[in-house]
């Protein structure tokens, strides 16, 4: 489902495996790994993911620790993306055996 992002336009998607989006609110399980989009396709089409322009703003999130366990951690990366080969073009990265492709 879509995610509405406060200072963000319209509705964002996260791609992935793990968890679920509702509203404004994410789920994430053991082992979930996400990426942001501002568009919902059958592909992962990287052009599509959600270009954050932060210069002299922030991001504010709460966390919901409650239910989880001893020695588990959560991960909130912000990264160039996406990555582009020497042409200026999408790098799709190594061939992952069937599996979709990740941009880096």
């Amino acid at each position: 489902g879509s995610l509405s992002v406060e200072g963000l336009q319209g509705p964002q998607y996260l791609a992935g495996t793990g968890g679920n989006a509702s509203g404004d609110r994410v789920t994430i399980r053991h082992n979930a790994g996400f990426s942001l989009f501002n568009k919902c396709e059958d592909d992962w089409e990287p052009e599509s993911i959600a270009q954050l322009e932060l210069l002299g703003r922030s991001i504010s999130v709460t966390v919901d620790l409650s239910e989880v366990g001893c020695a588990c951690n959560l991960a909130f990366y912000l990264i160039a993306s996406p990555a582009r080969d020497w042409q200026g073009k999408p790098n799709r990265g190594d061939d992952r055996n069937g599996q979709p492709p990740y941009y880096c």
